[in-house]
């Protein structure tokens, strides 16, 4: 071979080599790249006989990938062409190239189960819940806890517990593979749904923030059972937030401790913690469960009242109310002590 013809040829081949790198990585990078953060998951169906075009076409009409040429060439190269399964996947467009193949040719048939999650639980209870029942490991859903959601409804990340009060209590069918993100996911976008999506223009007209709202509601949660006691009690607690008054909440004292006794003790109420509502004034850092609707509706929808106290009797739970402290003081010795 000549030397310039050997020059041009050599040329080309290291032309070509790189091409083929970049071509390389940015197939890597594609395959590994999501359309968006949404995690909402939607169903996408496959019909017995569709082909891997109109499979690939369906997943770019429905923004669950960006590049159909990408998917087909993951197929090919992993040879799934014969491996997608007919039947009802859900897929959202937070997942990438890979965690939808995996989908797509994961049998969809998988047992259902159902979840209740108590209203008034901490996010330790649901995870102690889900361990009990055999769906997750404690700890793979308290480690779930620590990830990044994108609901702008959320508060700051770095604050402890941060989703704690928006895991919305309720009744939900999972699959039995579903991950603790999926869970969280489901019990997020059920929040969205039911307290974002209906109270939006009370929250917005609220004196306070949704983290203020939910965090009272949380102990509101604890404190007292019926809707009306509910919107009740927000009031009387409304009103000694305004006044610089402690709250005296019993509920945030039981969250310190974890004892869960009716009447936290005197020494208890003097234990040194920012959730302590006997020893700060104010709301606490942050909720101290996951509180229903009706308790969020009653921050929201305060009855107006003279009370300032009140108290719950030990027997059948009945909430007796006060005016002043000395009234207080002789409802808590005719119905406590």
């Amino acid at each position: 071979m000549y030397p310039k013809k050997k020059s041009i040829y050599l040329r080309s081949i290291v032309v070509i080599v790189i091409m083929i790198v970049i071509t390389f990585f940015y197939y890597l990078r594609i395959i590994n790249t999501t359309v968006n953060d949404d995690e909402q998951q939607n169903i996408f169906a496959v019909e017995p006989g569709t082909s891997i075009d109109s499979i690939t076409n369906d997943l770019v009409s429905g923004e669950f990938i960006k590049s159909a040429l990408a998917f087909r060439v993951y197929i090919k190269l992993h040879q799934l062409d014969n491996n997608i399964q007919a039947g009802q996947h859900y897929l959202s467009s937070a997942m990438t190239i890979k965690e939808i193949a995996r989908r797509l040719t994961t049998p969809t048939y998988q047992e259902e189960r159902s979840l209740t999650f108590i209203e008034g639980w901490t996010n330790k209870e649901m995870a102690e819940y889900l361990a009990a029942n055999d769906i997750l490991a404690t700890a793979d859903f308290i480690n779930a806890l620590e990830q990044k959601y994108d609901y702008n409804f959320l508060p700051k990340r770095s604050q402890r517990d941060y989703l704690q009060g928006y895991l919305f209590p309720d009744t939900y069918r999972i699959f039995a593979a579903t991950t603790a993100e999926e869970i969280i996911a489901k019990l997020l976008n059920n929040f969205s749904q039911k307290v974002m999506a209906s109270l939006q223009s009370q929250i917005d007209n609220s004196s306070m923030t949704l983290e203020e709202i939910v965090t009272l509601a949380s102990i509101i949660e604890h404190e007292v059972r019926t809707p009306s006691d509910r919107a009740m009690v927000a009031d009387i607690f409304l009103r000694r937030l305004a006044d610089n008054y402690p709250l005296q909440s019993d509920a945030t004292v039981n969250y310190v401790t974890d004892k869960g006794l009716t009447q936290p003790s005197f020494a208890d109420t003097k234990i040194n913690s920012p959730y302590n509502t006997y020893q700060n004034v104010g709301l606490p850092p942050g909720p101290i469960c996951n509180p229903s609707l009706s308790a969020i509706e009653a921050v929201l929808n305060p009855i107006a009242n003279d009370y300032y106290f009140f108290l719950t009797t030990n027997d059948d739970g009945r909430v007796i109310y006060s005016k002043d402290y000395d009234e207080h003081l002789i409802n808590k010795a005719k119905y406590l002590d």
